[in-house]
């Protein structure tokens, strides 16, 4: 929960608060959000690697960085939204620089602990799929507070700013409360698992390596052998990123559409941003028995290729005149409409990914003897940032690029900057589905290969 709190809104506020209300440059803002994103990206292997060989700790591997990671991060992110005034181009860079350095550096050695638990607290297929459906759900609870709490306290409609997302006031209060609700759930999260996490590491402390953690170069090596050795590794990392380049961008530009492209106002925008992860929920619960009744790779899928769709239509219709006009109650519900049963479907392919993820795990530990889910954890999330990273320069850049205007009000942006934004979503959307339907493809996820993992698991601890 506190990792999508912070990951949502900084994919949907940050781009469209220091590009449109702050009025940083395209440029600035694609390469210092890069720099982010990609220090993000290459320190979490090392997050892994610090949890997976932490011995010693006074709450044990897994707890000890996460709770250390709570600090740092609230001061980061409180500072990401409460930039001084009075700086310039540059300095409004350098400070978006530190301040998100910090907060996303430091929640990723919350994170990654934190998913490298999933893959001991239970090794039976049925439990794993419960544990994956929950945590989604959790995940999701935590994404529905991002624009219920922004449209609903803070970026409501006023006569100065009838798009309450333009006002640069609320932008402070409402990324301390952000903070304030991920800490709470950090601090929830290290209490609930407190007591099985002690067993399973008691458990475990004979059987795990008990090296130090290793220097930078040393963890990217071992991350280099272990895709050599598990391929699914990279398999899943180029999954995950090509799903994540996709979501993000969407995510990243998505107050720039709604603001230009379908007009939404503040109730509107509450609708339409939660249906989606309302949708996801829904999703989540039904894919427990898709997975029981279909191979892991087919529900993946098909619940991917039916969320891109759903989020091509939603926004090509408008683009193309056969949606209601912008502005409408109309437009709101058809959004909102593809958004809910885009989220099924995107909850359905969530399920079967995190039982995958810990398969993953499962079969590198088979290969090499010894417990790196921190390390598996790291590689999936390293092509989650990778693809933030990239997104980030992107859309970035491609603002500069078409001197995307700041600050307009919505029925005074021209059309064609509004058309050449839309056809940059849906360039993307259509090139990640042609990758993930030739990756899921080459996954190798069985359900009878992973009774072998099991079984291989057993003999090493016995």
């Amino acid at each position: 929960m506190p990792e999508m709190l912070k990951a949502v809104a900084w994919d949907v506020f940050v781009l469209f608060y220091y590009s449109q209300v702050i009025g940083l440059r395209g440029d600035l803002l694609g390469i210092v959000l890069a720099v982010i994103l990609t220090a993000d990206a290459l320190i979490n292997p090392y997050a892994g690697t610090v949890s997976d060989r932490l011995r010693g700790g006074w709450l044990g591997r897994r707890h000890t960085p996460m709770v250390l990671a709570i600090v740092p991060f609230a001061i980061g992110f409180v500072a990401v939204f409460s930039p001084p005034s009075g700086l310039g181009q540059w300095g409004i860079a350098a400070w978006l620089t530190v301040a998100g350095l910090i907060a996303r550096l430091g929640i990723s050695f919350y994170t990654i602990p934190a998913l490298a638990m999933g893959a001991e607290l239970s090794r039976d297929p049925q439990e794993r799929a419960l544990i994956a459906m929950l945590r989604n759900i959790g995940n999701n609870l935590a994404v529905l507070c991002v624009p219920i709490i922004g449209f609903q306290l803070f970026f409501v409609s006023s006569l100065e700013y009838p798009k309450g997302q333009l006002n640069p006031e609320p932008y402070a209060a409402y990324g301390a409360t952000i903070t304030a609700v991920a800490v709470a759930a950090m601090l929830i999260a290290v209490l609930g698992t407190r007591r099985r996490v002690r067993e399973i590491e008691s458990l475990d402390a004979s059987h795990a390596a008990g090296r130090a953690p290793t220097p930078p170069p040393g963890f990217f090596r071992e991350l280099s052998m272990a895709v050599r050795l598990t391929p699914n590794i990279w398999r899943m990392l180029v999954l995950v990123f090509l799903v994540l380049l996709s979501i993000a961008t969407i995510n990243q530009l998505s107050l720039h559409l709604s603001t230009y492209l379908w007009q939404l106002d503040a109730a509107q925008n509450q609708i339409v941003f939660t249906a989606m992860n309302i949708g996801t929920v829904l999703g989540l619960v039904s894919a427990v028995g898709f997975v029981r009744r279909f191979e892991k790779r087919t529900v993946m899928l098909v619940g991917l290729l039916g969320f891109l769709s759903l989020g091509f239509v939603s926004i090509a219709a408008p683009l193309a005149g056969l949606a209601p006009p912008p502005g409408s109650a109309g437009i709101g519900w058809f959004v909102a409409g593809c958004r809910l049963i885009g989220g099924f479907v995107y909850g359905c392919y969530l399920v079967p990914l995190g039982a995958v993820i810990l398969d993953i795990a499962d079969e590198h530990e088979a290969h090499t003897g010894r417990p790196q889910q921190g390390l598996v954890s790291a590689a999936h999330f390293l092509g989650l940032q990778a693809a933030s990273a990239v997104v980030g320069l992107m859309a970035g850049f491609f603002l500069h690029l078409i001197e995307f205007p700041i600050g307009l009000k919505a029925d005074e942006m021209p059309w064609d900057k509004i058309r050449s934004l839309s056809l940059f979503v849906l360039v993307v959307i259509v090139i990640v589905g042609i990758g993930l339907a030739m990756i899921i493809r080459t996954l190798d996820v069985s359900s009878e290969k992973q009774t072998r993992i099991n079984a291989r698991l057993k003999e090493l601890r016995a």
